[in-house]
């Protein structure tokens, strides 16, 4: 999977331009939210049909527990927003769906 570059610089970066340790713990909590296959459902699903209220975005998952699904979605605070009763992706949450979803993602079966 390439690093998207708001997570890592590139290899030409000057070492004093490199990610300090606060930002490499901000890409690893990103990378641990992206570690649970439900939470990937829902940034998967918030891409490409959202926004979407919160009964519509449950029924786009294989969730069917609803404490689970809530416990879920309050992890991914930091990639979902909620706006007018809709959930939509924070700009964050946009800039991960995209470099998981693009051209060469990782998603698709080899």
């Amino acid at each position: 999977m390439a690093i998207p570059g708001w997570l890592w610089p590139p290899d030409d970066t000057p070492v004093d331009q490199r990610l300090d340790t606060a930002q490499l713990e901000s890409a690893t909590d990103v990378f641990a939210l992206c570690s649970d296959s439900t939470r990937l459902e829902i940034l998967v699903s918030l891409s490409t049909d959202g926004p979407l209220s919160y009964s519509q975005l449950r029924a786009d998952t294989s969730v069917d527990d609803k404490g689970r699904f809530n416990y879920h979605l309050r992890q991914m605070s930091r990639l979902i927003e909620r706006t007018d009763g809709n959930y939509t992706l924070s700009s964050e949450g946009k800039q991960l769906t995209e470099a998981l979803l693009g051209d060469d993602s990782i998603l698709e079966p080899k």
